[in-house]
Order: structure tokens, then sequence, then C-alpha cells
């Protein structure tokens, strides 16, 4: 298994600052609408430049990026009934499927669709039924599959909870089959599953090797909220259990590490630490 971490975790998002740091050499980076983010969605061309140059061509560092993530599709449905918002959100999976290629990472982190959401992550939402949340997402995929293919990226279907749609991986399964693309997978979030009536480790064991990524990040089963999620080790999973399986069915991809600054606010270092200590569950 290959370790990376989410740039959210840090509260400095100067790529330059955080890999000075040492502590972490794989990074998921997030497809953001601010400017002075380091990937607007609408990133200038110098900008991308500049931060291929500092993953390719220095001398001085030894960095990667495993994946693009984004919050953009909370306000954007890939499964929306408006064609303008669909539109707009497959252009927005486009893009990152692009930065994705021009960084040589190995997916996207997607929303797959929405059927209902917390106001704070989707304002001013229309009803849809679940019908159509399921056709227009497959809709969608299938545009970006095609341009996935093309890259060689995978695109990865991220279990958010919140959005209320693929809640069991019984569903996942089904969708995944319905949608009938090899290149479109699960972007398994350990934190999202723990808040579901399925057990984690039945998440992992029935996904199995349609997992193309793993979030790394903790919560409160019980807390349905926003406000769930935890530093790690803060939260109440089993990591020794949930690492464990993981090995169990050969799992060899990225464990991301997600954790908000904002929700927990953890130096690098102590970051690194809880890290290092759910990994080594494995080695027990």
């Amino acid at each position: 298994m290959k370790l990376s971490v989410n740039m959210w975790a840090f509260n400095n998002q100067d790529l330059l600052v955080n890999c000075a740091y040492s502590y972490f050499n794989i990074f998921e980076l997030n497809c953001e609408w601010d400017s002075s983010s380091i990937l607007p969605i609408n990133c200038p061309t110098k900008k991308l430049e500049n931060i291929k140059n500092l993953l390719f061509n220095s001398n001085t560092t030894d960095i990667s990026i495993s994946s693009i993530c984004s919050e953009l599709h909370w306000q954007y449905s890939l499964s929306s009934n408006q064609s303008s918002e669909r539109n707009f959100a497959v252009e927005i999976g486009k893009r990152m499927i692009m930065y994705a290629y021009e960084l040589r990472a190995k997916s996207i982190v997607i929303i797959p669709g929405i059927y209902e959401a917390p106001s704070i992550l989707r304002k001013n939402q229309l009803y849809i039924s679940i019908d159509d949340v399921i056709c227009n997402a497959k809709k969608s995929l299938l545009e970006l599959s095609d341009f996935a293919y093309k890259h060689n990226i995978y695109i990865g279907i991220e279990n958010v909870y919140f959005n209320n749609f693929l809640t069991s991986p019984d569903e996942f399964l089904k969708f995944l089959k319905f949608v009938g693309r090899d290149n479109i997978k699960v972007h398994l979030d350990i934190g999202n599953a723990n808040l579901t009536t399925i057990p984690v480790l039945k998440w992992i064991e029935q996904l199995n090797n349609n997992i193309c990524a793993i979030h790394i990040k903790d919560s409160i089963s019980n807390n349905k909220t926003i406000n769930t999620f935890k530093p790690l080790l803060e939260g109440d999973i089993d990591w020794f259990s949930v690492i464990r399986k993981i090995k169990s069915i050969n799992y060899e991809s990225y464990l991301i590490l997600e954790h908000s600054y904002s929700n927990g606010k953890l130096e690098p270092d102590e970051l690194c630490k809880r890290f290092k200590t759910i990994i080594d569950y494995g080695k027990a």
C-alpha cells in the first residue's frame, strides 16, 4: 500500500512549504474555486507548469500526486435534472481528469450524484427522484469515462454519505454494473462508511477489487451531522480491524489521509505519527 495525504490537512496550502516538512511526499490535491489555491478549477497555464516543474524537474523534492479531489460536485451535481448544471459538472470532472493526467496522478475522486443533501453542502436544491439520480449520474459518468480512457485515469466514485445516494456496498456494486465501465471504480471513504448501517469491514470485503483508492478519515458512528468527522484516532473506528481487513483483500493502491485542518488543528508531525500508528496495525 502507498500512503498519501489530502492537502486539506494543512493550514498553509503552499505545496513547497508542506514538502519541506518531509513527513509526507505523496499528496491528493483539491480542485477549488479559489484562484489562490494550489489547483484552481481554472488553473492558469503558468501555475500548472510551476506545479509540474516542482514535481518532475526539481532536484530538491521527491513528491508525487496520488489523485485529484474536489468539493465542487456538491453544488454542481452530475445527477442534476437541470442540463446546464449537469453539463457544467461534467466539465469540472473533465478538468479534474486533465489535471490528473498532467500531474501523473492515478485517479480522480467524484461525488457520483445527489439525492438529498444538507443545505450547508448544497444550496437551493430541487426535488429529484432517485430514478432520475441514477440515470443522470450514469449519463454523466459515461461521458467522463470516455474522456478518462483517453488519459488513462481512473474515476473513483466516493461514498460521501450526505448525498443519500449509494449508501451501501450492494448499491455501489449494482450501480457499477449498471454503468458498466472498467475505469470507473470506488474511492472508499472509511469515515463515511462508518456512518452507515453497514459495518465498515463489510464495505471493504464486498467492494474488494472494485476499490481504486481509500480515504482514511475518522468519525463518530452515531453522529449523523457534518460535525461527525474527527482527527484520526479520535473517532470510534476500529482501525486495527480496518487496516487488517484492507490487507486481507490484497489491496495495493493508495491509503489517503483525509483530515480537515478546521476539524482539528494537528500539525504535520502529529498527523504523520497518528497515520503511522494505524498503518502499523497491519503489521501486528
